[in-house]
């Protein structure tokens, strides 16, 4: 088991965490990203497959093996990416059971000294909240990201809603087409119409839908099959089964 510590041997400018739902190069995490001043954080921590059971009470609901197999063979593809275009990176990885996000920013934080710390905004409060409390906890500050995964930018719906009185979908649909100019023409949606709900509302029947298309089927590579072992090792609580899944990943 590597020591994720070990690539960086000094204190550095700026640290970069990267969720696991967040792994793309052209993120807005990159920008002005330093390998000689900067370094990357990835985690795979227990609580986000297994939480507590305060947690659960809470309604963080248990993962299954295969979702958590789905992120951690994602991220380690990524941070595989990552090594390749030499970036600086600390990689904790489930044998090292830290618990949160929050331990492994800790523990890194211990180890390199960053002057500052950037993250993307998740899509999860809980996270948001979870390294908000780290921070304020340990008198640092967070430099949140902009999420361009999203159409919609933070507060975008409050300020929409403040001029209407009813919350219709449709409209805040065509809202956010309206806006990032997506499928339009001048002010008017292409093609005259705004979407075809009304042709997609007829049932499939009782015997359902038929004539299905075959699934795509991949081998897993080592990465991911290392992953399975993994899990199977240190998350084997968890419901579901990786015995079939490496040919449907």
């Amino acid at each position: 088991m590597a020591d994720p510590l070990s690539p960086i041997t000094g204190n550095i400018r700026t640290l970069h965490i990267v969720l696991g739902d967040q792994l793309n190069e052209d993120s807005s995490l990159w920008d002005g990203f330093d390998p000689s001043q900067d370094a990357a954080l990835m985690a795979e921590v227990i609580e986000e497959s297994l939480p507590s059971t305060t947690q659960q009470d809470n309604g963080l609901a248990i993962s299954s093996k295969q979702r958590t197999l789905l992120f951690f063979s994602a991220m380690r593809h990524f941070a595989q990416q990552m090594t390749r275009n030499n970036i600086p990176l600390i990689y904790w990885d489930i044998p090292h059971t830290i618990v949160s996000l929050s331990d492994a920013l800790q523990q890194t934080c211990e180890h390199c000294s960053p002057t500052n710390i950037k993250v993307v905004l998740p899509g999860d409060y809980r996270v948001y909240n979870a390294l908000n409390s780290w921070a304020k906890r340990e008198s640092r500050s967070i430099e949140w990201l902009e999420d361009t995964h999203f159409l919609a930018q933070k507060g975008e719906f409050k300020q929409w809603m403040s001029k209407r009185k009813k919350p219709i979908m449709e409209y805040w649909y065509r809202h956010l087409r309206q806006r990032k100019h997506l499928l339009m023409d001048n002010k008017k949606p292409e093609g005259g119409q705004w979407n075809f709900d009304a042709d997609n509302r007829k049932s499939f029947g009782k015997a359902g839908p038929t004539n299905l298309p075959i699934p795509p089927t991949f081998s897993p590579d080592p990465i991911t099959l290392q992953a399975q072992k993994d899990i199977e090792k240190h998350l084997s609580e968890l419901p579901g089964t990786l015995e079939d899944l490496g040919i449907r990943i």
